[in-house]
């Protein structure tokens, strides 16, 4: 069904690097994209041509679950924050691992599972039997992109791909950290890569470049300034509360 439904087509894949709090995302609704993790949370989320997601944690949208920061078992307010989420978007087809098969069933719902063969090399995943690139969700969206025949891939937000890489998501509060230049992420994922694909990775300006892909900066392929905006601009109050509410240890709100 969706073996090479994009052969040729280029495609945008967005992470959730603090790098997006500096971009204008309707500015990328020029192509098909993809997402993962929290990104629906964005105010813009809708002004992009956002076709497909990821959602690759196992055992995830059910009412229980073990926290993985404090290893404790309790009521699962991160998957119920995606339930809402997944139905909220019906027009968008997400793909989840397979064991949430009885946590959520949904017209835009597709599973992938990975049958014990994972791997980092995104070039050979079979999403229709064994999708072996279910190591994260970089992986993951790769993988997909490159099974469905994408040729040209804009990777927005996948900030531990430019160099010098920058730590944090765009829904914490204050702006991410430099984390070392030089420092490869990813190696065996990106040189997995078919050298018939182009990847390129975004960022916010010219003085980052990408660590092993290509790169353009923000203004160079949009013709716009770069803006910073906080969390509090581009994610509702409510979704801020909500992230603050589930006990995985990130910084939603400035610390007085």
């Amino acid at each position: 069904m969706f073996k090479g439904k994009h052969l040729g087509e280029s495609c945008y894949i967005f992470g959730n690097g603090s790098s997006i709090k500096f971009f204008d995302l309707e500015k990328f609704n020029d192509k098909i994209a993809i997402g993962c993790g929290s990104f629906f949370l964005h105010k813009d989320f809708n002004k992009l041509r956002m076709k497909y997601y990821y959602v690759g944690h196992p055992l995830f949208l059910y009412k229980f679950w073990k926290n993985p920061y404090s290893q404790k078992y309790e009521i699962n307010k991160t998957g119920k924050m995606y339930y809402k989420n997944i139905h909220l978007n019906g027009n968008i087809t997400f793909f989840l691992g397979l064991s949430n098969f009885f946590g959520l069933k949904s017209k835009n719902i597709k599973y992938v599972y990975h049958f014990g063969k994972v791997s980092l090399n995104v070039s050979n995943a079979d999403m229709s039997s064994g999708f072996s690139s279910m190591s994260g969700s970089l992986q993951g969206m790769l993988g997909m992109a490159i099974y469905m025949g994408f040729k040209d891939i804009t990777l927005v937000g996948c900030d531990y791909l430019s160099n010098p890489a920058i730590s944090g998501h765009f829904y914490e509060f204050g702006k991410g950290e430099y984390i070392g230049k030089d420092k490869i992420f990813f190696q065996d994922t990106i040189l997995s890569i078919d050298k018939d694909v182009n990847v390129s990775v975004v960022t916010i300006n010219k003085d980052q470049s990408g660590m092993l892909l290509k790169s353009v900066d923000y203004q160079t392929l949009t013709g716009g300034n770069v803006k910073y905006k906080e969390n509090c601009e581009i994610i509702s109050f409510e979704n801020l509360k909500i992230l603050e509410s589930l006990n995985l240890e990130y910084k939603i709100f400035e610390k007085k």
